[in-house]
């Protein structure tokens, strides 16, 4: 049950850098130290694993891949501050490997004079595949959105 496998990875889940961020579930799942967004994924699939769940690793990654729509990944940088780094969709899963696309990053460009960090974030040329669904909802966003410009 979606539920009682929810409830057990809240459990386990602390704060950190990664929000996955699942539509199906209408929850956010937050995750420790992880490096990479594949990294944030693995650590769902270990939460699954110890919480005693007896499935095979493909059926894991087939439910986590069709719970997970986004995930944000912030970076806490040298000078304090804490941004957004990444915007990823999860687009599926292929071959037993969860398949994603970036949608935004941010792109650092030195620091100002106050000594924090300076950047854009970008576009990454990449439509997600529920826009149609956001356009349906009545959310009209403008496709230039996904491009890369840096201000």
């Amino acid at each position: 049950d979606d539920r009682a496998l929810q409830a057990k990875l809240q459990k386990r889940v602390s704060h950190g850098t990664y929000f996955l961020v699942s539509h199906t579930l209408g929850r956010i799942y937050t995750s420790g130290a992880d490096n990479t967004q594949r990294d944030a994924l693995a650590r769902l699939e270990t939460l699954v694993l110890m919480a005693g769940m007896d499935l095979p690793i493909t059926a894991i990654r087939e439910q986590i891949a069709s719970a997970v729509d986004v995930i944000v990944q912030q970076t806490r940088f040298a000078c304090g501050s804490r941004k957004v780094t990444s915007v990823t969709e999860v687009t599926g899963m292929e071959n037993g490997k969860i398949h994603m696309q970036e949608l935004f990053r941010y792109e650092q460009r030195g620091y100002g004079e106050n000594g924090k960090v300076r950047g854009d974030f970008v576009g990454c040329q990449a439509i997600p595949s529920f826009y149609d669904e956001l356009r349906e909802q009545g959310a009209e966003l403008d496709l230039t959105l996904f491009e890369r410009k840096v201000a």
